[in-house]
């Protein structure tokens, strides 16, 4: 019998192909037929491909051999991401994003996990997006500015130096950056096929990972170990726990202590409400382990404003807060001659001036070129090539200090088309929103935590600059994606 005649005799039905990729394979593309047939006729051929290709490196001891195998893992992962779905693969994204992020690239272990965890989701969450149908029916004028947003970045980009626009890395640092991950997942959360997401779903990732990455810094305060070994060098020393930066860990614990109150105050489900309560243990006295003004201020801000907007809490809170001011005024003493205030409170001079200088320089870089900027990534290179008057602080004190407010970053770059690009979704937003609860009951709760994770990050992010960091400015997005959503679906994330 000829290789022909005995491939033919041995090949499988059709119909057994089909009833294996229904077990195989979730959902829709276990489908024969259609381009979902066609999607999982790619994943199981690519499977089969990769195994032949392994089986003859391992064979003939070849150098392809790792590579294949890399290539059969990473496969086997995405077919994984697959089959749990886009809901319980965001949730899941949301709950394990905050332990695999700065620093966790300087670990090689970290690194793999990061690459895994947190950029490979990302990735199929996007390949998910393009399979919905939702996009084009459901889009307003503002749809498009974060869009616009993430082309003014490639275009400034490409005026700077454009040959940074083919190079990989320029990519993974808009990922590190948060803009490849706030930008896209805005569109995944108000337009993906996310409709079995549940609002407890997404509420009960941020309070476990917030309560978790509280506990672990409050453990570092105590004995100085955090998950990636890696300290912020300062003193008195400040806990940075898995996020690189006080302020960036600050803003992501805040977040936590917005659900929580959400919950809490405003009749969230029960279910969460003893949670919420383990994440308020954690996650207040962590932030102050911080000992970073902008995020506790923002923090408090924000959650004061969410209690007293409920009226039967308002003498509760004005109770709490007499109570809490009384307390301080006993305590004044012991606190304003601590070492801690002494370094971190108003009297700490020299920082604050710092950066008042630097925001004035920042100034008066933008109103040179308040349009559109001096180009992406180029603040450090403009305000280092001007001469500033800084008085008798030391002149390396400013060029050492790099921007420590993001809209005034974004400014002087991208000048006030980026500005606007960047706050207008989130304030147009905001807005209907705050304007549809007056009438809407489904999960109000959740709405207002979302309004207080947007509003803890973005207030913070005038104290310290994101750009550097992903998963915390991304919140920001992510909210108002949420929100976004539930302005043309109501009934969504109930």
């Amino acid at each position: 019998m000829r290789y022909g005649e005995k491939n033919a005799a041995t090949s499988v039905p059709p119909a057994v192909v089909s009833a294996l990729m229904r077990v195989a394979l979730p959902g829709r593309l276990a489908q024969p037929d259609g381009p979902a047939g066609l999607a999982a006729s790619i994943l199981v051929g690519t499977t089969l491909g990769l195994s032949l290709l392994a089986g003859w490196g391992v064979t003939h001891r070849g150098h392809l051999t790792w590579m294949a195998v890399q290539a059969l893992l990473l496969f086997a992962i995405v077919v994984i991401y697959l089959s749990l779905g886009p809901d319980r693969l965001f949730v899941g994204w949301l709950f394990f994003g905050p332990f695999f992020q700065s620093y966790a690239r300087f670990n090689r272990i970290g690194w793999i996990l990061s690459s895994i965890v947190y950029v490979l989701p990302l990735a199929v969450m996007a390949l998910q997006m393009l399979g919905s149908n939702k996009l084009a029916r459901r889009l307003r004028w503002y749809d498009a500015l974060p869009f616009a947003y993430l082309t003014l970045v490639l275009l400034s980009q490409a005026v700077v130096g454009a040959s940074a626009l083919l190079s990989f890395h320029f990519y993974v640092s808009l990922v590190y950056g948060g803009i490849l991950v706030g930008v896209p997942l805005y569109y995944f959360c108000a337009f993906g096929p996310l409709d079995r997401l549940s609002a407890s779903g997404v509420a009960a990732a941020l309070l476990s990972s917030s309560s978790i990455v509280g506990a672990m810094a409050i453990a570092e305060h105590y004995t100085s170990w955090n998950l990636w070994g890696q300290h912020y060098g300062d003193h008195p020393p400040r806990v940075v726990s898995t996020l690189a930066q006080p302020a960036v860990l600050g803003a992501f614990l805040g977040a936590g202590i917005m659900v929580a109150t959400a919950v809490l105050v405003w009749d969230g489900p029960p279910k969460l409400r003893r949670l919420s309560l383990a994440t308020l243990a954690a996650t207040v006295p962590a932030l102050y382990f911080t000992y970073t003004r902008g995020p506790i201020l923002a923090t408090f801000a924000a959650a004061a404003l969410l209690v007293v907007a409920r009226p039967r809490m308002r003498l509760i809170a004005a109770g709490v807060t007499a109570v809490a001011a009384l307390l301080i005024a006993l305590s004044w003493g012991p606190i304003s001659s601590s070492s801690v205030y002494r370094a971190r409170g108003p009297g700490e001079t020299v920082n604050v001036r710092t950066r008042l200088v630097i925001s004035e320089a920042s100034l008066h870089l933008a109103a040179q070129r308040p349009i559109l900027g001096w180009g992406y990534g180029k603040f450090d290179t403009v305000k280092n090539s001007e001469s500033f008057n800084t008085g008798n602080l030391p002149t390396k004190q400013l060029y050492d200090y790099t921007s420590h407010d993001t809209y005034l970053t974004i400014l002087v770059e991208l000048g006030a088309v980026g500005l606007a690009l960047v706050l207008l979704p989130w304030i147009i937003v905001a807005r209907l929103t705050l304007r549809a609860s007056r009438w809407t009951t489904t999960s109000k709760w959740f709405s207002l935590a979302l309004l207080g994770v947007l509003s803890v990050v973005a207030l913070t992010a005038l104290t310290t600059d994101m750009r550097f960091f992903s998963f915390v400015p991304a919140l920001c997005w992510i909210a108002v994606g949420l929100l976004r959503r539930r302005l043309w679906d109501p009934r969504s994330l109930a």
